[in-house]
């Protein structure tokens, strides 16, 4: 009906125009705060995730050195199938 309206009549076809864009300008908006919001939350993952594997390979580090620091005789057990290989 008022898609009927707004082809009869010149008046309520602009103002149906009006509020057109008005909602595409708001859809525009929404849409910009929506992917910054998930960018940002993609950024504290990866975040997360990179300071996660670094104290892994730091961890995995500290490990390798306390088993080359080991006197000849007293080897640690084999604890290698521990750490996910990179």
């Amino acid at each position: 009906m008022s898609l009927l309206a707004a082809l009869l009549i010149p008046a309520a076809r602009g103002s149906l125009r009006n509020v057109g864009i008005k909602v595409m300008e708001s859809s525009m908006d929404f849409a910009d705060q929506t992917r910054s919001a998930f960018g940002k939350a993609r950024e504290g993952f990866e975040d997360m995730i990179a300071e996660a594997n670094f104290n892994s390979l730091q961890d995995h580090d500290e490990f390798a050195t306390e088993v080359l620091e080991q006197p000849r005789g007293t080897e640690m057990e084999d604890h290698s199938d521990d750490y996910p290989s990179h």
